[in-house]
């Protein structure tokens, strides 16, 4: 078998842009796609769509199995099982003025929460209810080691802290000289780098 295999729509039946990925515990992968959520075990591929909306920009796959999903103006999550997959948005508690033009880029966890990421706000869900915060402005939102980082569009790097209310701590990482342009990705090295 090749090393690297190229899928075409034909293959997978979706759009043709593909937007986010993520592997599952078992070993599923899951694409957010311009008109689906495409899961592929190695050898089939099966669509969900996302109810309304077409597009899926991110996509996260948590520890008890729910899909997490991004898109324009919706997110939530789908617990799929075999033969079935049910879709619960978590952006439905919002009035539509709320989440206008909120487009979810990036989910990420941290401890017992699952923040979706928009360009302006985060969206904070804690397996109850889901907290809006506002005028955060991420770039890029990352979980290091059980730490929250982001990089704030046209500012620093930072370090984010979301207590039970809401309320987000940020503090500027001190960075090198060299790195003086927008972070992209962050990941651990070794014990506390």
């Amino acid at each position: 078998m090749p090393v690297v295999r190229n899928y075409t729509v034909a293959d997978y039946s979706g759009g043709r842009q593909n937007w986010s990925l993520a592997q599952s515990a078992d070993g599923l992968i899951y694409v957010g796609n311009n008109t689906t959520l495409l899961e592929y075990d190695g050898n089939v591929w099966k669509n969900y769509p996302l109810p309304d909306k077409d597009l899926v920009r991110s996509v996260y796959v948590s520890d008890d199995q729910k899909v997490y999903c991004g898109a324009y103006e919706e997110f939530g999550y789908f617990e799929i099982t075999p033969g079935a997959a049910k879709y619960c948005s978590l952006s439905d508690v919002f009035e539509q003025s709320e989440i206008q033009n909120e487009e979810i880029w990036n989910i990420v966890s941290c401890g017992d929460n699952i923040i979706f990421q928009s360009f302006t706000s985060l969206f904070v869900y804690d397996g109850k209810g889901v907290t809006m915060i506002r005028d955060v402005h991420p770039l890029n939102l990352f979980n290091v080691a059980g730490k929250l980082y982001a990089q704030k569009i046209e500012g620093d790097f930072v370090t984010l802290e979301i207590a039970p209310d809401g309320v987000v701590k940020m503090e500027p990482v001190r960075l090198s000289v060299a790195f003086q342009e927008s972070i992209v990705a962050a990941l651990p090295y070794e014990d506390d780098l």
